[in-house]
């Protein structure tokens, strides 16, 4: 990453944002007793696409569709903070995760995103000290991790409604919002 990209993601996620104020926001969302030090929320989306006309396999997700996948951070009033689109429909979350820049950023520069605070995301993103992710419900999960995965799922599902409130479906000749009951996820 390229010393410019770093400084716009710094720009962008901190300065461009209310930092402090998105944290608190988050904070105030489910009370006290709830996942804290909340900066956003990451998921992923598919945006349905018109099958290409080469390396269409690659494009066709899990729902039966082809699309691209959209992968974004949302803050506590379900606005975009951070997007990123690139990858086909058959990538996973955490493939597209890995080759974000936002990710890259974050490794290399823990200021991208205020100082002991971090990003949420669920069990198909990898843990790291600023993005926080549920134990994986093996049917072996103590009390304590079943708690943690439930204060941090409730401040998650923020972004989780926001990417399936609606999807993107291309129209001959034009681009509309479809609303929908399910993601393409």
């Amino acid at each position: 990453m390229s010393q410019t990209e770093a400084d716009y993601l710094n720009t962008v996620m901190c300065a461009g944002t209310d930092a402090l104020g998105t944290v608190q926001e988050f904070s105030d969302l489910r009370g006290a007793n709830s996942f804290q030090a909340v900066f956003g929320c990451v998921d992923g989306t598919h945006i349905a696409v018109r099958a290409p006309p080469t390396d269409a396999g690659s494009y066709y997700n899990s729902k039966g569709l082809h699309s691209i996948l959209l992968q974004v951070v949302c803050n506590a009033n379900l606005e975009f903070i951070d997007s990123y689109v690139k990858w086909s429909g058959v990538a996973n979350d955490a493939r597209v995760w890995q080759h974000n820049p936002l990710d890259r950023a974050l490794q290399h520069n823990a200021d991208v995103i205020p100082v002991n605070t971090h990003l949420l995301a669920d069990c198909t993103y990898p843990l790291a000290t600023y993005l926080m992710t549920p134990y994986r419900n093996n049917g072996h999960l103590s009390g304590k991790q079943k708690v943690f995965n439930m204060k941090l799922s409730s401040k998650r599902v923020i972004v989780a409604c926001k990417t399936q409130l609606s999807y993107w479906v291309p129209q001959p000749g034009s681009v509309s919002a479809v609303r929908g009951t399910d993601s393409f996820r």
